[in-house]
């Protein structure tokens, strides 16, 4: 799927969220998803999850009525957004060691402790 390795590839934020806001303007075109249950404008990694929880729980009420089409699309959602989630977060982590990399070498005590 070339949409998630865009994802994938990205190297900010701002590109992941608006390749998702890309993708969920898709998805509420196609109707395949209810437009009110996914934030939209995705500004950041508070709202990724939030969508993502949602997807979930549409899933797990759509497997419960046997609705194989739309488990299917949301299970495509779910892929997407996972994708998106795991990069975001290996970004903040990312950052994170990098900040501390500069607080290390800025206070050169902390690394003694």
């Amino acid at each position: 799927m070339e949409f998630v390795d865009a994802i994938r590839r990205s190297d900010s934020e701002y590109v992941i969220c608006f390749l998702l806001n890309a993708y969920i303007e898709a998805l509420q075109c196609s109707r395949s998803i209810p437009h009110q249950l996914l934030i939209f404008p995705v500004k950041g990694l508070t709202d990724v999850i939030s969508c993502f929880e949602k997807l979930v729980s549409l899933l797990a009420a759509a497997g419960e009525v046997s609705d194989r089409s739309r488990m299917a699309d949301l299970g495509k959602a779910i892929y997407v957004f996972d994708i998106a989630l795991c990069r975001l977060r290996d970004r903040v982590q990312s950052e994170q060691v990098r900040v501390s990399a500069q607080i290390a070498a800025c206070v050169p005590e902390l690394e003694a402790a």
